[in-house]
């Protein structure tokens, strides 16, 4: 299941937004370029989702974090899953490894990642 989420105006700023999740106004996390990347822990234990949130208009923008980057910080590794497809990536992911996603322009990556 993917998380309500709906977009609204944080603090009156032009082209800058904030999402509600449940009653949480919420920010994105990092930024990097024209892409915004939103965390957020799941009630589900030892499990996040994250988005990358692009921004450009042109072309598809290659997104590469480190998981310590997301907020994450089981040390025996995640498997990460495409939240829509409910697919996971066939490796398993560890703090210090880089996560690759090419976003296509005003488009999302919907990620969760499950500690193992």
């Amino acid at each position: 299941m993917a998380l309500s989420i709906r977009q609204k105006r944080v603090n009156g700023v032009e082209g800058y937004f904030g999402f509600i999740i449940g009653s949480q106004t919420v920010t994105p996390d990092l930024g990097i370029g024209n892409i915004d990347i939103w965390t957020k822990p799941l009630s589900t234990p030892n499990c996040s989702a994250f988005v990358f949130l692009n921004f450009g208009t042109s072309t598809p923008t290659k997104v590469s974090v480190k998981l310590s980057e997301l907020g994450l910080q089981g040390r025996n590794g995640y498997k990460i899953y495409e939240v829509f497809s409910n697919i996971p990536f066939p490796k398993i992911y560890y703090l210090n490894s880089t996560f690759e996603s090419n976003v296509n322009p005003s488009g999302v990556f919907f990620g969760k990642a499950i500690a193992l």
